[in-house]
């Protein structure tokens, strides 16, 4: 089964369009639940969307792609990104793509 199936998704859209990010955040999460995920570049901006979800209090999926040429920069913002917020660990595309 599919839970896509399970969501209004013109509802949700309609909802989603009222609201800025701050808003938003919330409505992914009440609708979609523990299947929310979201990637990161570990940017500037993907950290301040890190904290915001964070703020939330629900469990935090992060999922990055690792392309063998990353700065060691990138891998440090990366261990304290999971060290701050991903306590249960981060998830990388092939766990999660198959």
């Amino acid at each position: 089964m599919n839970f896509l199936e399970d969501i209004d998704i013109e509802r949700f859209n309609t909802e989603a369009a009222r609201r800025d990010a701050v808003g938003l955040l919330p409505l992914v999460f009440e609708t979609f639940g523990a299947s929310a995920v979201t990637t990161t570049s570990f940017g500037a901006e993907d950290q301040v969307l890190t904290d915001m979800l964070a703020g939330l209090g629900n469990p935090l999926e992060l999922l990055t792609i690792d392309t063998g040429r990353l700065p060691q920069e990138t891998f440090d913002v990366m261990e304290q990104t999971r060290y701050l917020f991903c306590p249960y660990g981060m998830g990388r595309g092939e766990n999660h793509f198959k």
